[in-house]
């Protein structure tokens, strides 16, 4: 497998931008209306400048990756995780198929329904590791996880990208939920035919090429058992650490208005003594209350549950620190494949007097002067090309549509053609975080990913067109 495929795919997305920022003038709206400015080239010092600056605005992914990996480290460490493995192994055995469907199910739905694509990733090399182990290639296995949680941002229903969307548009919670959720079925539905179709397809030519005996490695598993302690600890601290990451991440005064964590969190911080805020104090004061936890909140919960699984097993302190070096290790050229990803969202993030984004979404909406779902899903397209972060796609991106397309009636319809080809650009385009980081782990590249997927990326592509026409009939 050629070496640094991944750094060549970023590398082309970052030179295709290049190119564009020497053609196209930036631009930017000023009270609703389109403002063209100059163009603003990448010179040569510029190429050295932007990688540097994307290290240093985006290396919280880099450390949450690392910290995934040392979190893994540990859990090998306990002597109990390939006992975990090896009994769903077992349980499943002969249902291999039915499990597929239940993973790909039940992946999607949590996307969908939170939208918190890393800590769903955090589950990522545990199940490879499973649907490895059943027989299935990596292809199969990245599928069947990775892609899909980014199946769920597709058919995105209450998840933060819909919040996000609704907030933008100014629309309700419901709006066009039923149509949501038809998105979020049928391409969950497509995704496990696919998947099954292409599993059976890969079974059948290791049997003929005679290599089903060869071994694919899992991500982030030893496969060693050197502990007989009960496997119960492991199951119940993982599972707790899962639950309170998406119950701290998960905005729920954004997307139900529900300020009852925010509230907890005032009456605990005015718990004093002696005038002193002693909670506040013994947690720090860089807490922040469920709703609005981020990347770093995730680290140092993470880092707790590795503490607590290495005290639950007796394991030395030294012994968790070189377990958590070891596997923080083995992630390392993924952490900074996913900081790397962010290249183009750092330009745009720092820019200062406009952007080219801007100046292609006005000519673009400008080529229908009413609502348009192609347009709409190009400018999209091209929006995920320059914002990795649906959050920024959609802030920069209101504008234009407000100041071109004015019938309020159709945002509803432009909110879910947006969220939807957001997540289908994440299942391929090369700044998509946890795409690349589920390519590295799985030592895939970049271009046999694209050769697996890009039959199922057409199909979906067509319901959404679907669904969105349907709905701009209806409006």
């Amino acid at each position: 497998m050629k070496k640094h495929n991944l750094f060549k795919a970023i590398g082309i997305i970052f030179l295709i931008f290049i190119v564009l920022s020497w053609i196209i003038p930036v631009g930017s709206f000023d009270s609703g209306s389109f403002v063209k400015g100059k163009i603003n080239p990448i010179g040569l010092l510029d190429v050295v400048y932007f990688p540097i600056l994307t290290i240093t605005t985006f290396i919280q992914y880099g450390v949450l990756l690392l910290v995934i990996g040392g979190f893994y480290g540990v859990v090998n460490k306990t002597g109990v995780y390939v006992n975990v493995v090896d009994y769903l192994v077992k349980k499943v055995k002969g249902k291999e198929k039915q499990f597929l469907i239940i993973i790909i199910s039940l992946l999607s739905l949590l996307s969908s329904l939170s939208g918190l694509v890393w800590p769903l990733f955090i589950l990522v090399p545990f199940l490879m590791t499973v649907i490895i182990s059943l027989g299935y290639g990596k292809l199969t296995a990245l599928a069947s996880t990775v892609g899909a949680i980014l199946v769920g941002l597709v058919g995105t229903t209450y998840g933060i990208n819909s919040g996000y969307s609704n907030y933008f548009y100014n629309l309700g919670i419901h709006t066009d939920i039923i149509a949501k959720f038809a998105i979020l079925v049928i391409a969950t539905f497509l995704l496990i035919v696919f998947v099954l179709a292409k599993a059976k397809k890969e079974n059948t030519k290791k049997t003929e090429t005679k290599t089903e005996n060869v071994k694919v490695e899992k991500p982030l598993y030893d496969g060693k058992a050197t502990n007989k302690k009960s496997v119960m600890p492991l199951v119940i601290v993982c599972g707790l650490t899962f639950i309170i990451l998406l119950i701290g991440a998960y905005n729920w005064y954004l997307m139900f208005n529900v300020s009852y964590f925010t509230e907890l969190y005032n009456n605990i911080s005015a718990v004093t003594i002696k005038d002193i805020p002693i909670i506040t104090n013994i947690l720090g004061y860089t807490t922040v209350p469920f709703g609005y936890w981020g990347t770093y909140e995730m680290v140092s919960v993470l880092v707790v549950a590795a503490l607590l699984l290495g005290w639950v097993y007796s394991i030395k302190f030294d012994e968790i620190v070189s377990a958590f070096g070891e596997g923080a290790k083995k992630v390392i050229k993924a952490a900074f494949y996913v900081v790397l990803a962010n290249i183009i969202f750092a330009i745009m993030f720092n820019a200062q007097s406009g952007t080219i984004f801007t100046t292609m979404m006005n000519y673009i909406l400008g080529l229908s002067e009413e609502v348009n779902v192609f347009v709409a899903g190009i400018g999209s397209a091209i929006g995920s090309f320059f914002y990795n972060d649906f959050y920024y796609m959609m802030s920069n991106a209101v504008k234009p549509v407000q100041a071109v397309w004015t019938d309020v009636g159709f945002y509803s319809v432009l909110s879910i053609v947006f969220q939807a080809v957001y997540g289908l650009m994440m299942l391929f385009i090369p700044t998509s975080m946890i795409l690349i980081a589920g390519l590295s782990l799985s030592d895939i590249s970049y271009k046999e990913w694209l050769k697996y997927i890009w039959k199922y990326l057409l199909q979906i592509l067509a319901v959404v067109i679907i669904i969105a026409l349907l709905l701009s009939m209806l409006v």
